[in-house]
């Protein structure tokens, strides 16, 4: 099924505010479309850039049958020679990252939030749809006085999805503390190497830091070799046995003995 309320738009369409963020391929603001406050994600690229048009032309493909509460609507986007911006829903809490990096999530928060990612990366599966870059950068949080919680966690960025079947080996997407064995092996991504990246979002939820974060890990090919000879962080120390079982059924090294989400 498409979502088919996602507006072609114009440049003169929305006006920007201030700057909310950055990542790898473009900076994201807060503005406003149809009176209404958005989020807008302008690229830092064109159409002639070719590899990156087309991952932002596959991003636009994909998200159009996306239609999940904890995944990020997108509303519009705007596709002209010098301009590419996807035009989404404002998200007020921030991104998970930032309340990891000022202690700001609350122990309720965290199971919550485990809970609503592993719900729309079970949908994203059901879609046989993979995400490939699952990061707490990448779950956004919004406010839910109605949840005990009082969040609701959204999965954004979808620039390095693609269905399954269609995965290949490239060394441009994921990122190091998330990344499985399989991709420091220059192996095909699958479903299974999102759970991974799950279980690694996990343990940074649960024990509110961010991983990896020690003097011996700055250089990332030591965590490649650390995860690659099947070792692993410990358990965290507000981790009960529930989730430490979850947290070690994702990121086995086989892909094969990893757990399965089937919500759907």
């Amino acid at each position: 099924m498409n979502n088919s309320t996602i507006l072609l738009c114009t440049s003169n369409d929305y006006t920007i505010d201030c700057l909310l963020g950055q990542g790898a391929y473009g900076q994201v603001f807060k503005g406003k479309f149809q009176k209404k406050i958005v989020a807008i994600k302008e690229m830092m690229f064109d159409r002639n850039y070719q590899y990156e048009y087309n991952c932002f032309r596959r991003e636009i493909e994909l998200i159009k049958i996306l239609i999940h509460p904890n995944i990020v609507e997108t509303i519009g986007i705007v596709d002209e020679p010098k301009n590419l911006v996807l035009i989404m829903e404002y998200v007020p809490v921030g991104s998970l990252r930032e309340l990891i990096k000022s202690q700001e999530l609350k122990k309720e928060m965290r199971i919550r939030v485990c809970y609503d990612v592993s719900i729309a990366l079970s949908y994203l599966h059901h879609l046989n749809i993979i995400h490939r870059d699952i990061k707490s950068g990448n779950v956004l949080l919004t406010t839910k006085k109605e949840y005990k919680a009082g969040v609701v966690a959204k999965l954004c960025d979808f620039e390095s999805c693609c269905y399954e079947k269609d995965s290949i080996v490239d060394k441009k997407i994921g990122t190091p503390i998330y990344m499985p064995p399989e991709q420091w092996n220059s192996k095909k991504l699958t479903k299974e190497s999102d759970i991974y990246s799950f279980g690694i979002l996990c343990y940074e939820c649960i024990d509110n830091h961010l991983p990896y974060d020690t003097p011996e890990f700055l250089n990332e090919w030591n965590i490649a070799m650390f995860v690659c000879q099947n070792k692993r962080l410990p358990k965290p120390k507000e981790c009960n046995e529930y989730f430490w079982k979850i947290i070690t059924g994702c990121w086995c090294n086989e892909p094969s003995q990893r757990m399965s989400l089937l919500y759907y």
